[in-house]
């Protein structure tokens, strides 16, 4: 019951936090009155954008994993507390402006469905490999205090890093929150973190529901029904339903199904505003903020932006912007060239 209780109170702080920093986009575009919603979303990209910058320097630079929590912990909480005391009268305004509606049996449908997925993500049991090595990896953290320094199959310490999880540190998140809360690591992963995974996704689908239906509510209810449906009824082994509903403790479920989901998103923003400099801004977070989720980001997400982005610059003709364009690349490229030479043996980063 305690750890159920530890796993409530995570979940809640995590939602505050990331809605938090989503309100630091408000100091680019302030006249944009954007929803609760739109604002976790972006704090989740900024969220994991800032710690791959501190996580990764403290990782080859093989700091305890204690320390990392403790700097992690203070940054966290000087931003959360700068953006209450910043955005709390913008928000206590917001309030007062809000418009009373009912709400139809489109929109109870969709918490149902969305409900109901939560549900079946908390209870599914999954024992691939990938579940163990990614609940293993939290633990070996944990257990020695170091990061990713241990195999997390055999628990021998390893000679080099490990390439292909070298950026990927969403498990290293997950072992700071394990040994800050002490909640279980696989309550975290299996559970928590899966959840908030499946909750991100529809938000991110809602907002685009948004755009594409003109705030018409009761359309973007009925279109998040209808995929809802989908995830259930028709997922496979190679659909990202499969990953959202059984593997969303993995990196990759949340790069299928909010990260890339939510460079769509972008891309319709971009459509309607070539200029907007916030989203050009949430473009170059995501491209970083993707590949710290999981490794696969790096060649995804450059191709998935390359697709937005052009698109939108030729639609507008806005050339001037192809100099953005190359700058939400270039982090994406650089991991890339990096990966590359580490797996031929080029670069080596010994323990």
């Amino acid at each position: 019951m305690v750890e159920l209780l530890k796993a409530g109170i995570v979940f809640c702080a995590l939602f505050f936090i990331m809605f938090s920093l989503g309100n630091y986009v408000l100091l680019i575009g302030r006249k944009e009155k954007h929803s609760v919603g739109c604002m976790v979303i972006y704090g989740f990209i900024l969220y994991f954008f800032l710690f791959e910058f501190i996580a990764f320097p403290m990782m080859i630079t093989k700091q305890p994993l204690n320390r990392l929590t403790a700097i992690w912990s203070f940054a966290t909480v000087v931003l959360v507390l700068v953006s209450c005391l910043k955005f709390a009268g913008y928000w206590r305004q917001r309030w007062k402006e809000r418009k009373q509606r009912g709400y139809s049996l489109s929109f109870y449908l969709m918490l149902m469905l969305i409900g109901l997925q939560c549900l079946f993500v908390a209870l599914w049991s999954d024992n691939s490999a990938d579940a163990a090595y990614y609940v293993a990896n939290v633990s070996a953290n944990i257990a020695t205090n170091t990061i990713n320094i241990y195999e997390p199959f055999t628990g021998v310490m390893q000679e080099e890093f490990y390439v292909r999880y070298l950026f990927g540190l969403y498990p290293v998140h997950n072992s700071v929150v394990c040994q800050l809360t002490g909640i279980s690591p696989l309550l975290l992963t299996k559970t928590v973190m899966s959840v908030f995974t499946v909750i991100l996704s529809y938000l991110v689908y809602i907002q685009i529901g948004m755009k594409l239906f003109q705030n018409q509510r009761e359309k973007v209810w009925k279109m998040v029904c209808f995929l809802s449906l989908i995830q259930f009824f028709f997922y496979t082994m190679y659909s990202n339903a499969s990953f959202l509903l059984t593997r969303g403790y993995e990196g990759k479920a949340i790069l299928a199904n909010v990260i890339l989901p939510f460079v769509l998103y972008l891309g319709i923003c971009l459509f309607e505003n070539i200029g907007k400099k916030e989203i050009w801004l949430m473009l170059f977070c995501t491209g970083i903020a993707g590949v710290d989720i999981s490794m696969s980001g790096m060649s995804i997400i450059p191709v998935a932006v390359s697709a937005v982005c052009l698109s939108g610059i030729i639609y507008h003709r806005a050339w001037s912007r192809l100099k953005s364009y190359v700058l939400c690349i270039l982090p994406s490229i650089g991991i890339i060239l990096v990966y590359l030479l580490a797996s031929r043996g080029y670069i080596t980063l010994w323990i």
